[in-house]
């Protein structure tokens, strides 16, 4: 994703504690969600399944306390850590957690970007 946001120009600050931020911002998402929803696509057994969905609801609410007063996960502005943190409350909402009203908000705002209706709709899921 950073070689992403570079090509970009804009989804990733070119230098600064913004860039790092945002990186480690992307880096959680990668570590405690991703990673965590992974044991679920493909659990061992209902208890390792239900193990990770109440990690993932936990790391969730992190995330929920850290978007609270913003508009996306860096502020005003649009970065890969939004495009990352999106699809991962896209497998929330498959998975049917409990997702923070917050996240709820966010992820209804993210939907209203003409570039995430264009993806969606690209990947059949519109």
């Amino acid at each position: 994703l950073p070689y992403l946001g570079d090509l970009s120009g804009s989804l990733l600050p070119k230098e600064g504690m913004d860039r790092w931020r945002t990186l480690e911002a992307t880096a959680f998402v990668s570590t405690e969600l991703h990673k965590t929803f992974s044991q679920l696509f493909k659990p061992a057994n209902d208890e390792a399944a239900k193990a990770a969905k109440e990690k993932v609801v936990q790391r969730l609410g992190l995330q929920a306390g850290w978007l609270e007063g913003k508009k996306y996960v860096m502020g005003d502005e649009v970065t890969i850590a939004d495009a990352y943190l999106f699809v991962m409350l896209l497998w929330a909402g498959k998975f049917q957690l409990d997702v923070p009203p917050v996240l709820q908000e966010y992820a209804a705002r993210m939907k209203e970007r003409p570039a995430v209706q264009r993806a969606l709709k690209a990947e059949g899921l519109s």
